[in-house]
């Protein structure tokens, strides 16, 4: 997608997809280094742990069919 329009995913789709659509939050996380306002953190289960939980990350280090994020009202859309 990036080669074809010069521009990246994120942009593309936020540009594109999603604002004409009325989506304020979803898009792309492709900036590691980006601040995600009121994200929620998934945790699982890991007894070793303290609290019993780990934050666990997925697949969200992949860009294309994961690293997505959205509000639930985006979602809903």
């Amino acid at each position: 997608m990036e080669r074809i329009t010069e521009i990246s995913i994120r942009v593309y789709a936020k540009e594109h997809r999603f604002s004409p659509l009325g989506m304020k939050y979803l898009n792309f996380d492709d900036d590691r280094s980006s601040i995600l306002p009121n994200r929620v953190f998934r945790y699982e289960a890991d007894p070793w742990r303290p609290r019993g939980l780990k934050q666990c990350l997925g697949n969200a280090n992949t860009v294309g069919n994961g690293g997505i994020y959205g509000s639930t009202d985006d979602l809903v859309r």
